[in-house]
């Protein structure tokens, strides 16, 4: 009978412990309360509205701002530069871009670079760049040329009046380096040539067009995410910004793709032949789109999706579609209404 009593009074000692425990860790406890009127108590919900939003995903790359057509000016003849052009300005056909020894390095307008030497009898399309540039420059006309691929005695004599304003040997031939094709609309870039060095060997200078184009690089995800005709913008190494519409792609290899862009307006950018920027772009993935915080989802073990609807002190569990979620928000289809308070935690 004693030991009966002792383990009782043991079994009475461990109850009255737990009580006590459970007196401080309820688990109820974590989730706030608050009394009403009548002293019920009320467990308070955390609740978002469904709302219509676009659901839009930031991007940004690495890229350069360049100037298009960008080639750059070599040369193949011996002797030491005397003189040399500033960068950075426009150039007009007959313009001079530097000079080796004595003869000056002129600039004339055509798509096919300048590859051999020009002399009576030669034929070809370089032939008829530098008759048309002539004729333009006012050194002939069509009553005593014909413009065309071909180099005649009236070509020599033309050209003997240009050497005579260029104060050079009125030979009526032009050397291999004398002169240099390029696009209207020019301009002298960068000019890494000096004055005393070598006329022969890689890059003096580079011409390009005087218009501007952003380039940069996308992986193969981003080029899904972004569309010829899309707008883009630029930060500017000063931290300003400039707007540039998508115009081409062209494949790199290895799943990587570069974009080209133009600029839109009149902004003023810095100078250099290949400036870095930083692009960025939004894609609209979802567009006013019924949304929800992705919290306010639920997944049963059924595999459904459910959102907690509150209809004043009613919870109703709704089934809907989750689709694109981007951010802190859902996508969602199903018969829940815009303005409808859900629980969210």
């Amino acid at each position: 009978m004693k030991r009966l009593t002792k383990w009782l009074g043991f079994g009475l000692v461990i109850v009255v412990a737990t009580l006590v425990a459970l007196s401080f860790f309820n688990p109820l406890k974590l989730i706030p309360e608050s009394e009403s009127d009548d002293g019920a108590t009320s467990v308070e919900r955390e609740t978002a509205e469904v709302a219509v939003r676009d659901l839009e995903e930031e991007f940004e790359a690495a890229g350069n701002l360049v100037f298009v057509e960008s080639f750059g000016v070599t040369g193949s003849t011996a002797g030491t530069v005397s003189e040399l052009s500033s960068p950075n300005t426009l150039l007009a056909p007959g313009d001079v871009l530097y000079v080796r020894d004595d003869q000056p390095v002129v600039f004339l307008v055509g798509s096919v670079p300048a590859w051999r030497a020009l002399s009576n009898g030669d034929e070809g399309s370089d032939v008829l760049q530098l008759e048309q540039n002539l004729v333009d420059l006012g050194y002939g006309d069509e009553s005593e040329i014909t413009v065309d691929e071909t180099f005649t005695s009236a070509t020599v004599t033309i050209v003997q009046r240009w050497q005579e304003d260029l104060g050079v040997a009125e030979t009526g031939s032009i050397g291999r380096d004398d002169v240099v094709f390029g696009p209207e609309n020019a301009r002298l870039g960068s000019v890494s040539g000096t004055v005393g060095g070598s006329a022969a060997g890689p890059s003096l200078m580079t011409i390009a067009t005087d218009e501007r184009q952003l380039e940069f690089e996308l992986s193969a995800d981003q080029r899904i995410r972004l569309n010829v005709g899309d707008e883009i913008t630029a930060r500017l190494p000063d931290r300003s910004r400039v707007t540039a519409t998508v115009v081409d792609f062209s494949p790199l290899g290895d799943g990587v793709w570069q974009a080209q862009a133009s600029i839109e307006g009149d902004a003023e950018l810095p100078v250099g032949d290949v400036v870095p920027i930083t692009v960025a772009w939004t894609d609209v993935v979802a567009a006013q789109a019924k949304t929800v915080p992705a919290s306010a989802v639920l997944r049963l073990d059924s595999g459904d999706y459910v959102v907690e609807v509150v209809n004043g002190e009613d919870v109703e569990a709704v089934t809907v579609t989750p689709g694109q979620r981007f951010g802190t928000f859902v996508e969602i289809v199903g018969d829940v209404e815009v303005g409808d308070q859900v629980i969210a935690p």
